[in-house]
């Protein structure tokens, strides 16, 4: 839990404008971190043959609308579809299919967590 103490309406005023200000870019840099460490732990799932499948991942920095954000993460390779949903493959661990719905699914509070956190630093001041 969270006390905050506001002496002012000034203070309010000033936090609730950072917030309006600050919090969508704020969102996209929370997003794209979520997102990069994601890709990250999907690489060691990622079955590997030659390594151009590992090595096709990607994650594109925010882009900010008016009123949405839009951020690509995934496998460019032509074949990633096929191998991330084959589940009868056979794999060497750790790598696995679902390579990257797995990481999505596991860290999804994590990402909500870390909106919440930066959030707070706005209406606290702290950014």
């Amino acid at each position: 839990m969270v006390d905050i103490i506001i002496e002012r309406q000034e203070d309010i005023l000033k936090s609730l404008e950072s917030l309006r200000d600050l919090a969508p870019a704020e969102l996209a840099e929370g997003m794209w971190r979520f997102a990069s460490m994601v890709m990250n732990e999907s690489a060691a799932m990622c079955p590997v043959r030659y390594g151009f499948l590992r090595g096709s991942r990607y994650v594109n920095r925010p882009a900010m609308y008016e009123d949405e954000i839009n951020l690509n993460l995934g496998y460019s390779a032509d074949y990633a579809l096929p191998v991330h949903e084959n589940l009868l493959a056979e794999h060497k661990p750790p790598t696995q299919a679902k390579f990257l719905e797995v990481p999505l699914i596991n860290h999804a509070p994590e990402m909500m967590e870390e909106v919440v956190n930066r959030t707070m630093g706005i209406i606290m001041g702290g950014r």
